[in-house]
């Protein structure tokens, strides 16, 4: 690899786009991912790298037996959601870098979408795409602001899933919105993202030190902007998204390192004081939820299992703050 660049592979400008997947036992998924992307022509060239994440269900050979063209880099160990694709990246040649979840399909005219646009609009940086569930619904938070202390507190206080599409309190997903139109947005899922590749020479990858999903993107799409980039939303580059199957999993016993990079992400971009003020309000809000599931508990059809995880919840949350070690 040059000095100066995080790319191993010079550009080739005949490929258009770069597609990049992490794998980790979604075979089922990812064959139908594969599916989408090779099952139909987009209108643009492109390459697709897999990163398989110590995979035990047979995902690498599945690859190798019914779709040779794509590239697959098969690790022997458990990486993060960001070394794994800082790897994929790495080994890119195209314009464009997407970023695609394995339990995604593709929609015609998405991959087109992002390509085209960014050839437009040389002034944007970034695209995201909308994202929909299987029930149709477009899925809240395709499109994102990037953190901060006010949405958190909305967020520790449950304020934002009770009201998502106030728009204050929804204001971080952009709750009261229908997600129909392109618009400039600061946080696009990173399921469904592209980028331009001189953009990621200027910024760099992904920061590892967020070990776990949900603290490599916003560091990383803050950086972007920091650096004078704009973010927009393509509502016609749509794909279908089962649900974070592979993230699903993930989430247990990662709320620790969920709020550790959170307070990661205010202390390298806003300094240590703004981030021991999220300390603080972790410790403060998650206090008063105790109070909030003890009085919702008696209107709960499942009154001992909601009481349950709520404290388990809370009481994560109030250790973390104090620096007291998880469990």
């Amino acid at each position: 690899m040059s000095s100066g660049t995080p790319f191993e592979f010079p550009l080739d400008p005949s490929t258009d786009l770069s597609i990049c997947i992490v794998n980790t036992n979604n075979r089922q998924l990812l064959r139908g991912c594969l599916r989408s992307i090779h099952g139909q022509d987009h209108g643009v060239c492109f390459e697709v790298i897999v990163v398989d994440n110590a995979s035990t269900d047979g995902s690498v050979e599945m690859i190798a037996a019914e779709f040779p063209a794509v590239q697959v880099i098969a690790g022997t160990v458990r990486r993060s959601y960001a070394a794994n694709n800082n790897l994929a990246i790495r080994r890119s040649c195209g314009r464009y870098v997407m970023l695609l979840n394995d339990d995604t399909e593709v929609m015609p005219g998405a991959l087109r979408a992002h390509v085209r646009y960014l050839d437009e609009h040389p002034e944007a940086g970034v695209t995201g795409g909308r994202t929909h569930l299987p029930d149709g619904r477009v899925q809240l938070g395709c499109a994102r602001l990037l953190p901060r202390l006010e949405f958190d507190v909305y967020d520790l206080l449950h304020l934002s899933t009770w009201w998502p599409t106030h728009r204050r309190l929804g204001a971080y997903c952009f709750g009261w919105w229908d997600h129909s139109s392109v618009r400039r947005i600061e946080l696009p899922i990173e399921a469904n993202m592209v980028l331009r590749r001189e953009v990621i020479e200027r910024v760099g990858l992904m920061d590892e030190a967020f070990n776990v999903v949900f603290g490599e993107g916003p560091d990383w799409l803050r950086r972007i902007r920091d650096a004078g980039y704009t973010v927009m939303f393509l509502p016609e580059a749509d794909v279908l998204h089962y649900g974070g199957q592979t993230m699903g999993r993930a989430r247990q016993g990662s709320i620790y390192r969920y709020r550790d990079n959170s307070w990661r992400y205010y202390r390298k971009h806003d300094g240590r004081p703004k981030a021991e003020v999220f300390r603080l309000l972790v410790l403060i809000t998650q206090t008063i939820m105790v109070g909030v599931y003890l009085l919702r508990t008696p209107f709960k059809k499942d009154d001992a299992g909601y009481l349950r995880n709520g404290l388990r919840e809370s009481w994560t949350g109030i250790r973390w703050s104090l620096g007291l070690k998880p469990r």
